[in-house]
């Protein structure tokens, strides 16, 4: 609670979103009581037994629908649109896809899936966190335009509706530009960019894309957010810089990209 300023809608949307990006969900002990945490002595209070399942059956289904559902579980990520107030993402196997929308402020906004995925897919359950978390498995159309009110965080999750698999017409494998990126303050060593998409690596370092001289070219799709950390190799394994992680966002032009980074230490 004291993460989120102490507004239960709050966790409800950080939960939702938790339990649909990659990784293994980790919750702090009193979560599904909403105990308020943050620094010594509050992060170890006494339960609350009087509220001690408030989120125990929301946290339930949320674990629950994402078990049942290889695209939430294990899934790839993409990011399929991002603008000032909304970031679509997108997960998929052979076998099922989600789309995960957050949105930000009090506004409306809108994002069209491509028609492919309208007319080949349906959607067998969601889960939102908007002002309280809901899970629903009900089977419904792919609507032809999804849309966001309010801060809220919404999953979609779907299966092919016949024996092709739509998922590669709503991933943006569009026209590629090169972007030429330039990083400074790097130590000496072998030191690679690795992030999101097959262009990037999927996040395993092994499979990223090494520098030299400090720089490397990097092909993403037009209009797409490339995500990516920048990690150097040790004798122990792989080193993670520090900081938030990175953004390229690629624009349509001629010639390559540029983009600076900046390697930072890690715990920084």
């Amino acid at each position: 609670m004291s993460a989120c300023g102490g507004a239960a809608d709050r966790v409800d949307r950080a939960l939702v979103l938790l339990f649909g990006l990659r990784g293994t969900p980790a919750l702090s002990w009193g979560t599904e009581a909403l105990v308020e945490g943050a620094e010594e002595p509050a992060n170890r209070v006494s339960l609350p037994w009087d509220r001690a399942d408030v989120r125990r059956d929301a946290l339930a289904a949320l674990q629950g629908l994402r078990a049942a559902h290889p695209a939430l579980d294990r899934g790839q990520t993409r990011i399929l649109h991002a603008s000032e107030d909304l970031l679509v993402l997108g997960r998929w196997t052979d076998q099922d896809a989600a789309l995960i929308r957050i949105h930000t402020g009090d506004g409306f906004s809108t994002w069209s899936p491509p028609q492919a995925l309208v007319t080949g897919s349906q959607v067998v359950a969601s889960a939102r966190g908007t002002d309280r978390i809901a899970v629903e498995r009900t089977v419904r159309a792919v609507p032809d335009v999804l849309a966001c009110r309010g801060e809220g965080v919404w999953i979609d999750v779907l299966e092919p509706m016949g024996d092709s698999v739509p998922w590669a017409d709503w991933q943006p494998v569009g026209p590629l530009r090169t972007v030429d990126v330039h990083v400074s303050g790097a130590p000496e060593g072998e030191l690679r960019v690795v992030g999101a998409g097959p262009e990037l690596g999927h996040w395993n370092p092994e499979r990223g894309l090494p520098l030299r001289s400090g720089t490397v070219q990097v092909h993403l799709p037009v209009d797409t957010v490339g995500i990516f950390k920048l990690v150097l190799r040790k004798d122990e394994g792989w080193q993670w810089a520090g900081g938030p992680d990175q953004a390229i966002t690629v624009v349509a032009g001629e010639g390559p990209q540029p983009h600076r980074a900046v390697w930072a230490p890690p715990g920084g």
